[in-house]
């Protein structure tokens, strides 16, 4: 089953609400919680409202910025019932044993949370969800051409749009010129068949072209000159330092563990255990 797009609005608010009803407890002002929605409150007080994947995901980042506590996940799912998933969630009530509630669940499972990964096991007398992260995929693009060369510029910032897109015939007056050669078509095309694939199936894939490895625990990534390349571990020691300050805000559960840098950016909290950089 193919992922839904992500600005694709089909699915009710009832999982939005229940987080903007605990970030409201919280004391978080309106305009933040739902910052970067398009929602209003009056919206969502609509029984006919539909809401995208992408908005659904931009609470959840307010959250991750503004929320006080790390109980927010934990009361939010308390507010949803089974039955506010529908069909899904009738079919789960009705289940006649523990195991077949739990078949049904992972089967259908894409009705309710489209973007997880999900299955369980029996140990026993117990039974476990098993609920893997999503893999992420990195790129390097560090591909560059006559005009781009000419101008020192090679694989500046934001070089790779007109591949990704296909607009070699769209970019600003003063970018260099794209030529829109075979092998320049030719990575093109190897890109956007990456992206559209992993817009449809979170899995980056292109016709005729290496297979991308996820990050995953090896550092694997692909590479971008003049055809794309898997490899990995990406400049070793590039990335140590930001890769520790995120894992100990995360660890100290009160401060936001996002992008803020500079004389705003709050004081590193101190090492842990599972913090080892």
């Amino acid at each position: 089953m193919e992922l839904p797009l992500w600005n694709e609005k089909r699915y009710a608010p009832y999982k939005l609400i229940a987080l903007v009803e605990v970030l409201n407890e919280q004391g978080v002002p309106l305009e933040a919680r739902l910052s970067g929605t398009g929602l209003s409150p009056e919206s969502l007080a609509k029984p006919e409202t539909l809401t995208s994947v992408r908005q659904y995901i931009t609470v959840c980042h307010n959250a991750l910025e503004l929320s006080k506590t790390r109980e927010t996940p934990f009361r939010t799912g308390s507010r949803i019932p089974l039955s506010a998933y529908g069909m899904y969630g009738f079919a789960l009530v009705c289940s006649p044993t523990i195991r077949e509630y739990f078949q049904v669940a992972v089967k259908y499972h894409r009705l309710a949370t489209p973007l997880l990964s999900m299955s369980w096991r029996e140990d026993g007398d117990y039974v476990s969800w098993v609920l893997p992260m999503q893999p992420s995929f990195l790129y390097f693009f560090d591909h560059g051409y006559p005009a781009e060369e000419a101008a020192g510029l090679h694989a500046f910032h934001a070089s790779e749009l007109p591949y990704v897109f296909g607009t070699f015939d769209a970019t600003p007056p003063l970018w260099p010129k794209v030529p829109a050669t075979p092998e320049e078509t030719k990575l093109s095309d190897a890109m956007i068949g990456y992206w559209s694939s992993f817009v449809r199936t979170g899995r980056p894939q292109a016709a005729n072209e290496p297979d991308w490895p996820a990050f995953g625990t090896t550092g694997a990534y692909i590479v971008f000159t003049n055809a794309p390349h898997p490899s990995d571990h990406l400049m070793p020691g590039m990335y140590e330092l930001n890769e520790d300050v995120v894992c100990r805000r995360r660890a100290s559960g009160d401060i936001p563990w996002g992008w803020n840098v500079g004389v705003v950016s709050p004081k590193i909290p101190p090492q842990t255990a599972q913090c080892k950089h």
